[in-house]
C-alpha cells in the first residue's frame, strides 16, 4: 500500500505577524493586485522612454533635454536605433570645457548612461555618436557608463569586501575605455619625468585611427579633467607574435 502526503507550504501571515512586509510577504502576495509602488514605477519608465531621461533627486538641465529630445529622434529614425535604442536612458550630462591652440575654446558633452545598457550604446556607437554631434550644433560627444567608486575603508559590515570593479584604478581604466571605444587599446606605458611628474601613453592600434582621430585631444583633456590624470594616445600598428 502506497501514501501520499501533501503539504501546504504556509504564506508569511499564517507563519507570524512580524513577518509581513518582509521578503517572503512580498513573494506571497496576489501578483494581480496592482500597489503604488508598481504604478509609480510604471509612471517612471513611461516618462524616461519619452524622454530617454533617468534622473534623480533633481530637474534636468536645458542641455540635457537637448541631447534627450536628439537620442529620441535618432532613435525613430530608423529601425537598427529603434531596436538598439529601446531602454536606453541618460542619467546625466556634463559639459567639460577644451581648449584648441591658445584661444580657441570649445564645449564637449560627456553624456553618461547607465551601466546595464553601456553595450548596447557602443555597439551603436560608430553611427550613433556622429548623428548626436550633427543634431548638438556639431559640438564632441563622449558616452560612457556610470560607474561608482567604493572606498576601501567605509564598510557596512567589517565582513564586507570592495569588488574589484569598483577600485579607483579599475574605474579609471574602464572611463578611458569608454572615451577611446569604438577604437582598441593595445598597449599603455608610464612615463615618469625628472621633476617627480608622470603621464601615460596609451596605444591605440593603427586601424582605428580614422574613428577617434579628431577627438583625440577631447578625449585627453576630458581624461585630465575627471581624473586628473595626464594622458598622450598616440597611434601604433599592433605587433603580431605569429602568422594568420
Amino acid at each position: 500500500m502506497v501514501f501520499f502526503f501533501f503539504f501546504k507550504q504556509k504564506t508569511a501571515y499564517e507563519i507570524s505577524a512580524c513577518l509581513v512586509g518582509s521578503e517572503m510577504c512580498i513573494r506571497d502576495r496576489v501578483s494581480t493586485q496592482s500597489t503604488w509602488g508598481q504604478e509609480l514605477y510604471i509612471k517612471i519608465k513611461i516618462m524616461a522612454s519619452a524622454t530617454k531621461l533617468a534622473i534623480k533627486g533633481r530637474e534636468a538641465t536645458q542641455i540635457e533635454n537637448e541631447v534627450g529630445k536628439a537620442l529620441r529622434e535618432i532613435e525613430n529614425a530608423s529601425a537598427e536605433f529603434r531596436d538598439g535604442l529601446k531602454n536606453v536612458v541618460v542619467n546625466r550630462v556634463r559639459e567639460v570645457e577644451i581648449t584648441r591652440g591658445d584661444k580657441d575654446r570649445k564645449k564637449c558633452l560627456l553624456v553618461y548612461v547607465p551601466f546595464p545598457v553601456l553595450n548596447n550604446v557602443q555597439n551603436l556607437q560608430r553611427k550613433l555618436q556622429p548623428e548626436l554631434e550633427k543634431k548638438l550644433k556639431n559640438q564632441t560627444v563622449l558616452i560612457v557608463g556610470s560607474r561608482r567608486i567604493m572606498s576601501k575603508w567605509i564598510k557596512a559590515n567589517r565582513s564586507q569586501k570592495r569588488p574589484r570593479s569598483r577600485t579607483l584604478t579599475s574605474v579609471y581604466d574602464a572611463l578611458l575605455d569608454d572615451l577611446i571605444h569604438p577604437a582598441s587599446v593595445i598597449g599603455r606605458r608610464i612615463r615618469y619625468r625628472t621633476d617627480g611628474s608622470s603621464f601615460q601613453k596609451i596605444y591605440v592600434d593603427a586601424n582605428d585611427r580614422d574613428l577617434i582621430e579628431h577627438r583625440v585631444e577631447a578625449i585627453q583633456q576630458v581624461y585630465k579633467a575627471l581624473t586628473t590624470r595626464n594622458i598622450v594616445i598616440e597611434f601604433k600598428a599592433e605587433t603580431l607574435f605569429h602568422k594568420a
